[in-house]
């Protein structure tokens, strides 16, 4: 909840610096980042707080399982709520394609990196590199658009910068509590002063990266959910749907590829082959269902001129199926992948 109402307030003030932004782009940037942020201060966490071969899966597990959730139920809930608020609802099919293909690419590229069983220092900085090309797409298609009132705007920045960087903390302290609330929930192990509470053994997963992928990421998801939310009863269905592909794209390359890129500098390349085989093939099968996802989002959306509530069941019935295959990832590694 406050992790959420933190996401809000600097959604709230970085709408005004970001006020010159054309449709479709703010949700894509703004939106993305603010509502991104928390994925980005777990991945860090997790990578410097449970360190090496957990940390990454841990961190890896919480981006993967945030993804399915943005492009599957946010979608979902924005054309629940737009087709039920009578909104338009017709299909702007060019700004989808932008936005899920340069994601398409992202993933791809990061199940490539995975393949030789070694994160590296330079492959962090591919992955920045592709949001970098993401934003330079944005920049030519009009990044800006006018603002006639500037000073109006000019006295309204400075306090909402002032109120970002309050957020900003917040969230960060917030995210920290969530992965080592994560932590617990994997060893069962209090903090000395609450061992009174004896929850020896945890949840009983074999690895974090299963409570990472359940709670941390369901719990950085909220924030995307909220704002695609509010977007979506504003008729803003453009900024709406932007925000959670955006957000995906975000996650991958900036909220996991810059802690990656923080982490192998001071530590060295992260050896990938050090964890049991089950595990990194169990990451590379997550990888190859978020993309199979992706693909199916944007067929379904791609052949249609409208949005439908038939869009809404079939995206409910995906995550469904996701939140099954979480529980079965040894056999779907092994016999299907």
């Amino acid at each position: 909840y406050y992790l959420w109402k933190s996401c809000k307030n600097f959604d709230i003030h970085s709408r005004v610096i970001g006020n010159k932004l054309t449709d479709g782009v703010r949700g894509a940037t703004i939106n993305a980042i603010g509502s991104s942020l928390p994925e980005f201060f777990i991945a860090l966490f997790f990578l410097f707080i449970i360190k090496d071969i957990n940390g990454f899966s841990s961190g890896l597990s919480t981006i993967l399982g945030s993804a399915i959730f943005n492009i599957l139920l946010i979608p979902a809930v924005v054309i629940f709520i737009v087709i039920k608020n009578n909104h338009d609802v017709i299909i702007r099919k060019r700004l989808i394609l932008r936005d899920a293909g340069i994601l398409l690419v992202s993933q791809i590229a990061l199940l490539f990196f995975l393949q030789d069983g070694i994160i590296s220092l330079v492959d962090s900085f591919y992955l920045f590199l592709l949001y970098i090309a993401y934003l330079l797409v944005l920049s030519k298609g009009g990044l800006f658009s006018k603002n006639n009132d500037k000073s109006k705007y000019n006295e309204r920045r400075l306090s909402s910068w002032k109120n970002i960087v309050v957020s900003l903390i917040s969230i960060s302290i917030l995210c920290l509590i969530l992965v080592i609330s994560c932590e617990i929930l994997f060893t069962g192990k209090f903090p000395e002063v609450l061992n009174f509470l004896d929850f020896s053994g945890g949840f009983g997963f074999d690895n974090i990266m299963y409570i990472a992928l359940i709670f941390a990421a369901a719990a950085s998801s909220i924030p995307d959910l909220l704002i695609s939310s509010l977007d979506a009863k504003k008729g803003d269905v453009d900024d709406a749907l932007s925000n959670p592909l955006a957000s995906n794209l975000f996650d991958i390359c900036i909220a996991f590829g810059i802690p990656l890129f923080i982490y192998t500098i001071f530590n060295g390349d992260i050896l990938l082959l050090d964890i049991s085989s089950n595990v990194f093939d169990n990451i590379q099968s997550l990888i190859i269902i978020m993309i199979s996802i992706t693909l199916l989002f944007l067929i379904s959306v791609m052949f249609s001129k409208k949005y439908r509530l038939l869009h809404t069941v079939f995206f409910v019935l995906l995550f469904i199926s996701f939140i099954v295959s979480i529980f079965h990832l040894d056999f779907i590694s092994k016999n299907i992948l």
